[in-house]
């Protein structure tokens, strides 16, 4: 069974993972700037995960460089010993910036097997135009930001991983905080 890593928002510019280890100056272990989409794939300029494009996708003006229209479409990335964080300290971080609300759930970055039914967390904007992110721990832990975003303006969401905690970050304030009672899927 493959893990995919899915990428589905309407905007995301910049998706970055970092592995935090001993060092202290953790380094990405993936990162996918959409300022290099070669046919239905985009690169990773830090490591080597090759991602498959999933329906329609348009190159736009980001924060910094191109950003990723996304409209039903999705990036899918197979899973890889280094996107597996199960007993480390790690970051997931993403620009976002939505075009529309009430839009629905729209997925920003999740960690899902879906040909076997099996959820493991996602980063999303929710039904309610909150950002959510959802960890799977023996149930469903959600970390709920307070924060409505503005159509047509970016937004940096950020989730940290670090001694039994998950945060989640809005524009560099921390905005949810919860405990985790096991490892990350």
């Amino acid at each position: 069974m493959k893990t995919m890593t899915r990428l589905a928002v309407m905007i995301a510019a910049v998706l970055t993972l970092v592995e935090w280890g001993v060092a202290e100056d953790p380094a990405p272990v993936a990162r996918w700037s959409f300022e290099h989409m070669t046919g239905q794939s985009v690169a990773d300029t830090v490591g080597d995960h090759a991602s498959a494009v999933k329906g329609a996708l348009q190159q736009v003006a980001g924060v910094d460089g191109q950003a990723l229209k996304f409209d039903g479409g999705f990036v899918s990335v197979p899973s890889a010993p280094t996107l597996q964080f199960t007993d480390a300290r790690f970051s997931i971080a993403a620009w976002v910036n939505p075009y529309a609300l009430d839009a629905g759930q729209q997925m920003i970055v999740a960690k899902n097997v879906y040909s076997a039914n099996q959820r493991e967390w996602g980063l999303m904007l929710d039904n309610d135009n909150r950002f959510r992110f959802y960890l799977w721990q023996n149930g469903w832990k959600t970390l709920a930001s307070p924060t409505e975003p503005r159509p047509g303006h970016w937004h940096h969401i950020a989730v940290t991983f670090e001694k039994g905690y998950a945060r989640l970050y809005v524009n560099g304030k921390q905005e949810a905080e919860d405990t985790l009672p096991h490892p990350c899927p």
